[in-house]
């Protein structure tokens, strides 16, 4: 009987050893994984300013408006959020509410609005909100999602959807998307507690899962984590051109007819702000000057007048890398901070933001 007893506690350790080596090594798996992803939040007017949730917050989604039926409307605190989320030096992303059911035609009115007046580089996330207005025509829902994802990619952006499993289930055929647009889908499923880390236990098992929405802080905030490095889309480029160790500058050839004046070719995805940007002139100086404001609404193809202050010449720009200031940038170029921010329309209190293309 003693020797039976010491065989069994001899088993149980055994059996303890493996449990306790089995939970250490999940634990670092999950550890490993929660260091190397990246964590952020998304926004609406319901959040005026940006929150470093999980402390090591590095991007931020906001939304810029949506679509109800045909009815578009804006987020005020849209271009609030852009400008918190480059001051912190944070990557800028984008989602509109799409409650377009399977009508094409209003998915199509609601981008050729938006697209133009998003606030980010090329390549970054525009994702539609796919959570209200689904018909019970399952094929015709995710034709019109398509639609719009595809808008979205030929605009030059990175095509994203977001909703709850349970909504995808019923109205989307998610197999359909995920075959034209690998892990794009930007899923909803809330743990529960106030924990700001994610617990991947309550992970929405979904094939092309990019993006975790893993939980609202009771309500509070919404917190995401990319899974795919999907967040850095956009911002690759700028990162490496902000290892470099030298100026980065660019000669960029503006376009002049004579020695003052030239014309821009507008194309999917410009809006007025990026086009100054390009041409190195304000925004409201470009609209005026085609007898617009800067809430007229310009189409690809549209030619519009912009000014080109060296002629044939071409305007040296300078890509702003992390921890400039416009005193840091006229040290390197032996320009005055003054001068600088002034051939850009701005003051020296300006905001300026990695990637951002300036006048030296």
């Amino acid at each position: 009987m003693e020797e039976q007893h010491n065989k069994s506690v001899i088993v149980a350790n055994i059996i303890a050893i493996i449990a306790m080596i089995f939970l250490l090594a999940m634990s670092a798996q999950s550890a490993s994984a929660n260091t190397e992803r990246s964590y952020g939040g998304d926004y609406s007017r319901y959040q005026p300013s940006l929150f470093n949730n999980t402390g090591k917050d590095s991007f931020a989604i906001s939304q810029i408006g949506g679509s109800q039926n045909g009815y578009i409307y804006n987020q005020s605190t849209y271009s609030s959020h852009a400008q918190q989320a480059r001051q912190r030096g944070w990557r800028f992303h984008t989602y509109v509410w799409d409650e377009t059911g399977s009508n094409t035609a209003q998915t199509d009115a609601m981008l050729n609005y938006f697209l133009p007046r998003l606030q980010q580089p090329r390549g970054a996330i525009v994702a539609l909100d796919y959570e209200s207005g689904a018909t019970y025509n399952v094929e015709a829902n995710t034709d019109n999602i398509l639609y719009g994802m595809r808008k979205i990619r030929d605009a030059g952006y990175t095509p994203v959807l977001y909703s709850y499993k349970p909504y995808l289930m019923a109205h989307v055929d998610v197999n359909r998307v995920i075959a034209e647009f690998p892990n794009s889908l930007w899923v909803a499923g809330y743990q529960p507690g106030l924990n700001t880390i994610p617990n991947y236990g309550y992970f929405p098992s979904l094939q092309g899962v990019a993006m975790w929405q893993y939980s609202d802080y009771g309500g509070q905030q919404d917190m995401n984590v990319d899974l795919t490095g999907i967040t850095y889309n956009g911002y690759t480029q700028n990162q490496q051109q902000q290892q470099s160790t030298k100026p980065a500058t660019t000669p960029i050839q503006q376009p002049s007819q004579n020695s003052n004046t030239g014309y821009y070719t507008v194309r999917y995805g410009d809006s007025f702000w990026s086009i100054a940007q390009k041409c190195g002139m304000n925004m409201y100086t470009l609209a005026a000057n085609n007898g617009l404001n800067i809430n007229s609404t310009i189409y690809p193809g549209q030619r519009l007048k912009v000014n080109s202050s060296n002629g044939s010449q071409p305007q040296r720009r300078y890509i702003v890398q992390a921890g400039d200031s416009f005193w840091a940038i006229g040290q390197r170029f032996g320009e005055n901070m003054y001068t600088i921010a002034a051939k850009n329309n701005m003051s020296i209190n300006s905001v300026i933001y990695p990637g951002q293309l300036l006048n030296v």
